[in-house]
């Protein structure tokens, strides 16, 4: 036997418990793999105890200035659980120079004294730059809407800061402390044969580096210009636990939905009074009957649908039917119409049904915990991947608030985890393009004010802009191939492996019995020819039959009306 869980709270726990695992993976992965680099790099097995200790005590320290006023991140999630091996991965940068200069300068024949001075010199204002520009990019978040990111820019801003000041606090300490054994000079490396050949090859064609970088920035510049909206990716599902599909919520949430055919968790529209409730409901079921709304929404229940009202009124007319029924009308009703009639017209004193008579399964979200009732709309949706995507989820709620909006004189509140994915994808669409123009101009500032000559400045803002037009581009490719390699599958032409592939294709395919002929010809050992005919195989010979039989009576009817 096979146990498993779906629903909302099963989605949280499984991602929570993959967060905490990828967590605990992701960390010891990150400290092995710096530790790796950092003795294959220096040849020094000593810098390890030079760079990890300081890289662990920014990152602590980052993580605790954090938590305390003004900031008071007292909490991570699933945006900011991660930072810590974010912070480890970029604050060892600025160590990872510092140690660099020194050992170039011991190589170089000079004390460890005098090497740690020129190291600290020449290296410090570079990092610091390169720190305060990455805080001021990761601080740029601060300006969204949603609280994760926001965290997320406030844990990031002090994780660089902290880096760059422990790096320069408290590396060169450890510095001499590990180095104090060694009299003599480090010995001189040769150099790279990649990086020593790339050099040169710089050195001797700038021309052709140049014109090789001016020719990848004009097709990136082409590629970015088709940028728009559907190259952010919306789909949700995709961002879940790896295995969910296979042995996870996905795989018995799918079997879920096929049995019950409806969400148990609703979305909850909040309105003022019970008569707005009814208002929102009965504009909403317009809506879903009318509307492409439907094929999203399962069913709509208020109050009324548990507890309908007038009972008073019903109970006098019931009795008034009672009344008028006499014995010679009683003998004349079978047994069993006589057991139906009694059935509906209740006892002879019938009450009114009232809240605390109803099953509390009947009251969930319905019942507020002061004890009102009668104010929540809940709204069922049907399952549908739909749901899962960024554009139709937006729209789905967007129709709910606007419903509420307009049945009732204050705007309705929609409340549910739908929703918030809502308003979670909102907001990356909104804030995205300010916070990117807030990182780019702050680091912007921060490199001018920092170097000050020009010149050099220029060099650093003109590599960011490239690298980051560069990295847009490179990203949007594969994205383009998929949509170029799905257009060609929709081309009449293209074979029938390649056809399924086409979106199209699949939504126009249709069940055997709903697709029409086009042309139909006889006898049936000729070839049939349907509207898909390249995507489907041949028919049977009894629908083949069935179809040339409609053909024959069709073509008849024309004859007789012409």
């Amino acid at each position: 036997m096979r146990l498993g869980y779906a629903g909302d709270v099963a989605i949280s726990v499984e991602e929570l418990d993959a967060l905490i695992a990828d967590l605990a993976v992701s960390s010891v992965i990150v400290l092995v793999l710096v530790v790796v680099v950092i003795i294959l790099y220096y040849r020094w097995a000593r810098s390890v105890l030079i760079l990890v200790p300081t890289l662990l005590l920014a990152t602590v320290y980052a993580f605790a200035l954090a938590s305390l006023p003004p900031f008071g991140v007292n909490a991570l999630n699933s945006n900011t659980a991660f930072l810590g091996a974010i912070i480890v991965g970029n604050g060892i940068n600025f160590g990872i120079v510092l140690l660099a200069r020194y050992v170039e300068e011991r190589r170089h024949g000079l004390h460890a004294q005098e090497a740690l001075v020129v190291a600290v010199a020449s290296a410090r204002i570079g990092t610091l730059s390169a720190a305060l520009g990455a805080g001021v990019a990761y601080a740029s978040l601060v300006s969204t809407e949603f609280r994760g990111f926001r965290q997320f820019g406030v844990i990031g801003g002090i994780g660089m800061v902290m880096s760059w000041a422990m790096a320069f606090v408290a590396m060169p300490p450890l510095i001499a402390w590990v180095d104090r054994a060694r009299g003599a000079a480090f010995a001189r490396r040769a150099d790279a044969p990649f990086t020593s050949g790339l050099a040169r090859f710089v050195a001797h064609r700038p021309a052709l580096v140049l014109a090789i970088g001016i020719v990848l920035s004009g097709l990136a510049i082409i590629e970015v210009s088709q940028f728009d909206t559907g190259a952010i990716e919306s789909d949700m599902a995709k961002l879940r636990r790896k295995d969910t599909w296979t042995r996870g919520e996905g795989y018995w949430g799918a079997r879920m939905d096929s049995v019950l055919g409806g969400y148990l968790t609703p979305t909850v529209i909040l309105t003022d009074s019970r008569e707005q409730a009814s208002a929102v409901a009965a504009r909403l079921r317009q809506e879903v009957s009318d509307t492409e709304l439907g094929a999203l929404v399962s069913s709509i229940r208020t109050l009324d649908d548990v507890l309908p009202r007038g009972q008073e009124t019903k109970i006098a007319a019931a009795a008034a039917i009672r009344d008028e029924l006499t014995p010679k009308l009683w003998s004349l009703l079978s047994p069993e119409r006589r057991a139906d009639l009694e059935h509906l017209l209740g006892d002879d004193d019938p009450k009114p049904v009232s809240l605390s008579d109803l099953p509390r399964t009947f009251i969930i979200g319905l019942l507020e915990r002061d004890g009102t009732a009668g104010r929540t709309v809940l709204v069922f949706p049907r399952p549908s991947k739909a749901l899962w995507e960024g554009a139709p989820l937006v729209a789905f709620v967007e129709r709910l608030r606007a419903a509420g909006a307009a049945a009732t004189p204050r705007p309705a509140r929609v409340a549910g985890s739908l929703p918030l994915s809502a308003d979670i994808l909102g907001s990356i669409q909104r804030d995205g393009a300010t916070t990117s123009a807030l990182a780019f101009f702050g680091v912007v500032a921060v490199v001018v004010r920092m170097l000050r000559r020009h010149t050099t400045a220029l060099y650093v803002i003109g590599s960011l802009t490239v690298g980051v037009l560069w990295l847009i581009a490179a990203t949007m490719v594969p994205r383009r191939r998929t949509r170029s390699s799905r257009r060609r599958a929709c081309r009449p032409g293209a074979s029938l492996r390649g056809r399924r592939a086409c979106p199209r294709g699949r939504r126009r395919s249709r069940p055997m019995s709903r697709r029409r002929p086009r042309v139909v010809r006889w006898p049936p050992s000729r070839r049939w020819t349907t509207r898909s005919q390249s995507r489907t195989p041949r028919m049977g010979w009894a629908a083949r039959l069935r179809a040339c039989r409609r053909c024959r009576r069709s073509r008849a009817s024309r004859q007789r009306q012409a």
